[in-house]
């Protein structure tokens, strides 16, 4: 309770005379504003606006206590003080009287909106969600606007479609949208705004009592394009996110656009979330109408993640777990006896637990140098960020509480998750703007990761085998890149599908195997998902550059990972196959995933070159720098410096020595022409051919 004294007796905020002076002081420092009584006629004659228009806000309330500091210390702001330092300055910062009201003054205000903002009272379709003014700007519209012949125009992120907790707003807003187009800023159009961000627009009207139904427009980078597709006459090629030519495809097509109603609801609703609730389900980007049809191959699978026994584990927060002392920032190789490593996203990708190291100093993202798996030693392991603080027996105690996935008693179904192989992923998927979106390999056991990756481990290895298989595949990544999320959280992976026909198993397992198990710290798992049949395995396509199967055995060796970047391509391509066959889709459908949601992918297949070793010897790939020679190198040695050229009997050899790799620095390295490049379309057809045929005699 407030109390304060009013002409010396003392009253509460409650008593008239105090509660209109507090409302006269927020009023006129606020200005606050009534539509309904500024403009009674409109709502008295009319029921509401007829038009309601604009660009709200796109701020989400939170106390910035760096920013707020910096009013009177720039030095945080401009040095860029993390936030744990921020924090051990803040103590002696407010013991300046002055700064410490400042502080409180803002602390307070920032509360107080959120309290409001969040009140079921005020906006009851926004309960449980994160606040951001945009929201509460298109609840209020719901309000402003005519029952009968009001119409609302909203530029605003795609958030409202996406949030876990949305389907109160959802609800309501699919009952009003008419038009929806998704863009992206990629053509810079907000200037002030990211290049990655999404954004959309909204064309709301009155509330239908029937089914919803609107049309949907998504990946859009110029306005022009959308009056473009409703004037096109459906003929010609649809496209993809970018032109042949590399470049954002404003194109427009008449399968752009995309007519949702109930049934195209209700296959989102079973595809992404395993759900019936159709009415309030998250909306996702469909680049055109035929995309529907694989999302209705997609939702008709049985059985996902979440059926089997399995937990998720979402690892230690990198910021929090040290100030705690539970760990400490260490770059240096780990003692895998005293279970030191602790991996981080950039130390695995797609099938590969071991694609970089950090550096002796990592700081950035591009302080890690790209690990060559065909010199490795079988014991081989990368540097690690962090080691743990705490005893090992504490440390991991500690672990198991970082675990989704309990008995119905509320205790773990397994014993401590850094024991087990899991197949993690990057938290992060970068919004879809990178080759891959979803990025995932099996890490070993007696090893933890931080919260920039998650993991999941099975009772079963062979059912974990299954689901690093399906997850390497470019049918579940374009699964993440349609839905646009920018986290692999929990609730997501727990919906992929799982549970292929037993047809398939053998070539997608020992081909996951092949690109996982590349050190001896994955003996135990080969030797468990042996199967015989693995020696009779066979490529879609013959070429030197690839291991063969009949020499494989039961016992692990340095022979039995797939280690040159040539079969290693080949085997992904393999697996994005065989994972479209399992999962119900067909050769076109996989082409056309291919083709419109994995641009960076295209550009990156049509300039990698492969000598005749299967080593990379040049590619614009981001991801592989520090492999094979850089762009000026690969043109001099193409074509202007010929004579530098020596030769390995007939055959034409370059001689190059490593200098972006401190991994590296100084050897030599030898690429064999002649040298090529893939085409990945040519491979899927050439490949889907060889294992229908297969597939078709077992």
């Amino acid at each position: 309770e407030i109390l304060t004294q009013v002409h010396g007796q003392r009253t509460t905020i409650f008593d008239e005379s105090l509660r209109f002076q507090v409302v006269k002081e927020l009023s006129d420092r606020y200005h606050f504003f009534h539509p309904m009584l500024e403009f009674l006629e409109v709502f008295w004659l009319r029921d509401g606006f007829d038009i309601i228009c604009g660009n709200p806000p796109w701020l989400k309330l939170q106390f910035d206590d760096k920013a707020v500091m910096s009013e009177r210390f720039p030095e945080v702001q401009i040095h860029k003080v993390s936030a744990p330092d921020a924090r051990r300055m803040k103590d002696d910062i407010l013991q300046d009287e002055n700064m410490r009201q400042l502080y409180e003054s803002e602390l307070i205000e920032t509360e107080c909106s959120g309290a409001f903002l969040n009140a079921f009272c005020n906006y009851p379709l926004l309960i449980g969600q994160q606040t951001n003014l945009y929201k509460c700007v298109l609840a209020n519209c719901f309000d402003l606007s005519s029952s009968v012949n009001g119409y609302i125009g909203i530029l605003c992120p795609e958030s409202i479609y996406d949030d876990p907790k949305g389907q109160p707003l959802r609800r309501e807003l699919y009952k009003r949208l008419r038009y929806h187009f998704q863009y992206q800023n990629e053509l810079r159009l907000f200037a002030e705004v990211d290049h990655h961000t999404v954004y959309g627009d909204q064309l709301l009207g009155p509330c239908r009592s029937s089914s919803p139904r609107f049309a949907s427009l998504s990946n859009l980078f110029h306005p022009n394009t959308v009056d473009a597709c409703f004037a096109h006459d459906g003929h010609g090629d649809c496209g993809g996110i970018k032109d042949k030519d590399g470049n954002w495809n404003t194109a427009a097509h008449k399968n752009r656009i995309v007519y949702f109603g109930e049934e195209e609801l209700r296959v989102l609703a079973k595809t992404f979330e395993n759900s019936d609730d159709w009415e309030a389900t998250k909306l996702v980007g469909i680049h055109n109408k035929e995309i529907i049809d694989v999302l209705h191959s997609l939702s008709a699978f049985n059985t996902h993640v979440g059926d089997y026994e399995c937990i998720v584990s979402e690892g230690l927060h990198e910021t929090g777990a040290v100030d705690k002392g539970w760990m400490k920032r260490n770059v240096t190789f780990p003692d895998w006896n005293k279970q030191e490593m602790i991996y981080s996203g950039p130390h695995f990708n797609v099938g590969n637990p071991l694609v970089k190291t950090p550096r002796r100093i990592c700081v950035l993202n591009s302080d890690y140098d790209c690990i060559d798996l065909e010199s490795i030693s079988d014991d081989f392991t990368a540097r690690t960020n962090y080691t743990p603080n705490i005893p090992l027996s504490e440390f991991r105690n500690l672990i198991k509480g970082f675990c989704i996935g309990q008995d119905e008693d509320g205790n773990n179904v397994f014993d401590c998750w850094m024991d087990y192989y899991k197949v993690t992923f990057r938290l992060m998927t970068g919004g879809g703007s990178g080759e891959r979106t979803l990025t995932s390999a099996i890490l070993p056991p007696h090893s933890s990761h931080i919260v920039t990756a998650i993991s999941t481990i099975f009772r079963d290895n062979n059912i974990l085998v299954e689901f690093a298989a399906l997850s390497a595949s470019l049918v579940l990544d374009f699964f993440i890149k349609t839905i646009g999320c920018g986290a692999i959280h929990a609730s997501r992976v727990l919906s992929f599908p799982l549970g292929i026909s037993s047809y398939y198993k053998s070539s997608l397992f020992c081909r996951t195997l092949r690109l996982n198990c590349v050190t001896d710290r994955y003996i135990q798992l080969w030797h468990e998902v042996w199967d015989s049949s693995y020696t009779q395995d066979q490529w879609s396509v013959s070429d030197n550059r690839l291991a063969p199967w009949d020499t494989l055995t039961s016992n692990w060796n340095h022979d039995t990972p797939l280690r040159n970047y040539f079969e290693r391509r080949q085997a992904l391509v393999e697996i994005d196959v065989i994972s479209a066959m399992a999962l119900g889709l067909n050769l076109e459908e996989l082409i056309m995933m291919y083709e419109i949601q994995f641009p960076v992918l295209q550009q990156n297949e049509n300039d990698t070159w492969y000598d005749a070793k299967g080593k990379i010897v040049f590619t614009c790939s981001k991801g592989l720098t520090g492999v094979g020679l850089d762009r000026p190198a690969w043109e001099a040695m193409r074509g202007e410096q010929k004579e530098k050229l020596t030769y390995l009997g007939t055959t034409p050899t370059y001689e190059h020595t490593i200098e972006k790799s401190e991994l590296y620095r100084g050897q030599k390295q030898t690429f064999v022409a002649p040298y090529t490049c893939c085409d990945r379309i040519a491979d899927y057809r050439r490949a889907w051919a060889h294992f229908a045929k297969r597939f078709s005699q077992e």
